[in-house]
């Protein structure tokens, strides 16, 4: 491997790092410190980001996430917005049932479209996560899952067990956290290898 590609490596990461610690939600809130890597590594091996936090212990699901989505503008349509749509004009009564259907149809269609999209994503990541696992053993609450979030395709990356945070005491939702975070942090160390040996 050449100094120029390594140089090229570490100048694209450099330069990604550099834009996702600027990046803000909407109450003006950079990412945490914590999973800010992860959100550059997946960023940079092209599974786009859109959401994450890395864990809590006294607000939010106790666990670290990030949420992963197509950036196609095909999937910037508001499903929930022409669902309404059908569902008034259904309402109004003034269109035949066929027109109505046709309108259902369409959402349908579109809502499909959309899925496709994001699920290309979460395919991406898949791939990665199966090598990750194939001779690492944890225990099954700690290991990295894709989960859906809501109908439309797009998905968190957790640990198995960030739910249950919710109903752990304390001193269980604490060593979790950690547990969690380390199990985050080696997956993210892995991806760095990927980015950094094979692309």
């Amino acid at each position: 491997m050449s100094t120029q590609v390594d140089s090229q490596r570490e100048q694209r990461w450099q330069e990604t790092a550099d834009k996702f610690s600027h990046v803000a939600d909407r109450l003006g809130k950079t990412i945490d410190a914590g999973i800010l890597e992860t959100v550059v590594v997946l960023n940079i091996l092209g599974i786009p980001t859109i959401a994450s936090c890395e864990g809590h212990i006294d607000w939010g699901t106790r666990a670290p996430w990030v949420d992963i989505a197509s950036t196609d503008p095909a999937t910037h349509v508001s499903i929930a917005k022409l669902s309404t749509e059908a569902l008034q004009e259904r309402e109004r009564d003034q269109k035949t049932p066929a027109e109505i259907a046709a309108m259902f149809e369409e959402v349908h269609k579109i809502r499909r479209a959309v899925k496709v999209l994001h699920i290309q994503e979460r395919q991406k990541l898949l791939t990665y996560l199966a090598t990750f696992y194939e001779d690492r053993h944890v225990s099954y609450d700690r290991r990295l899952i894709i989960r859906p979030l809501g109908t439309d395709g797009k998905s968190r990356l957790e640990s198995q067990g960030a739910d249950c945070q919710e109903v752990a005491p304390l001193d269980t939702r604490e060593k979790k956290l950690r547990e969690y975070q380390e199990e985050m942090q080696a997956f993210t160390t892995f991806l760095k290898e990927v980015y950094y040996t094979f692309l």
